[in-house]
């Protein structure tokens, strides 16, 4: 395997719910109870399964497995689980889907310092509408049908971007369409910068508190993509009914919001994830964080790294 890269895939629809929470078993599980599932198609071809990514040992880790299938008491000794014989995958606007656990193995990730993924292989549910390579699902491990929780992925709801010219890149005049928002005037880079342009994108999920990744960048433009100032601001946000937005610590450096878990009370948990890790974040009605689970899977390159930024990239 040569890069278990996600794609994050930001689509869904605006609306707002309500603030009362369902109770804890007809709900969503906790953030401790959820776990990353990826569409994988083998390098060399072959049918595709979704695999859970479980965590990580380096190669010259001495308790690391060589590459191949691994039996359950080799993951439970690694720490890494295992995990329930059956669990339930969601996916955005399908239904659940109850999936087994086909076994385990380990994948040898050769992008960045060389990695050794531990990923659980299910079974018995269907490809992804639109198979993308490595399309996100989650899985909860609680054993509960999840009847009432439901999978939002985030739509961008606004933005403002530079476009790339043969001689750097070239900002729009600015528009009341384009401005940004009031709500997130509090978000912006303070640093001084008379000559810069502001861009902005946000995107956000649907259901309250509506949870919003966004990146706003000023930048003034100098003779080239690699001679500009630029000051960026970046991160997740939780927007309870009537409130300003409430920044989401993230338990592990800079993310991308990927999605939310959300039932009939509102949003539970946040969904965030990097090249090579996956976040849960358990949240409250007022926008609060609480537990919060973290898992790396891989070590990604430099080059895999999340971009925050909405400056001209620069180099070839």
């Amino acid at each position: 395997m040569t890069s278990p890269r996600l794609l994050f895939v930001l689509a869904a629809a605006a609306c707002a719910g309500g603030t009362a929470r369902a109770p804890a078993d007809l709900g969503c599980p906790s953030a401790s109870g959820v776990a990353l599932a990826m569409w994988d198609v083998p390098d060399g071809g072959g049918a595709g399964s979704y695999q859970v990514r479980l965590g990580f040992r380096g190669v010259d880790d001495p308790t690391a497995p060589p590459p191949g299938p691994l039996a359950a008491y080799q993951v439970a000794t690694l720490g890494l689980g295992p995990l329930p014989g059956a669990v339930w995958l969601l996916r955005p606007a399908l239904p659940p889907c109850l999936a087994r656990v086909a076994g385990y193995r380990v994948d040898l990730v050769d992008v960045g310092p060389r990695s050794l993924m531990v990923s659980a292989e299910l079974a018995d549910c269907p490809p992804p509408p639109a198979v993308a390579e490595r399309a996100l699902a989650w899985v909860t491990l609680d054993g509960r049908a999840p009847a009432e929780c439901r999978l939002e992925v985030p739509v961008e709801v606004g933005a403002r971007r530079a476009t790339p010219t043969a001689d750097g890149f070239a900002i729009a005049p600015l528009t009341e369409a384009t401005a940004l928002p009031a709500a997130w005037a509090a978000v912006a880079p303070t640093e001084p910068c008379a000559d810069c342009e502001r861009l902005w994108a946000v995107a956000s999920t649907a259901t309250a508190p509506v949870v919003s990744d966004v990146i706003i960048t000023d930048v003034a433009p100098g003779p080239d993509a690699c001679a500009v100032e630029v000051h960026d601001r970046a991160g997740l946000f939780a927007t309870p009914i009537g409130k300003p937005p409430v920044a989401l610590a993230t338990p592990s450096g800079p993310t991308v919001l990927v999605g939310a878990l959300v039932d009939r009370g509102g949003t539970r948990v946040v969904l965030a994830a990097a090249a090579d890790r996956w976040e849960a974040i358990d949240l409250t009605a007022d926008g609060a964080t609480g537990a919060a689970r973290s898992v790396q899977f891989y070590v990604a390159s430099e080059e895999d790294g999340v971009i925050r930024s909405l400056g001209p990239a620069c180099g070839p």
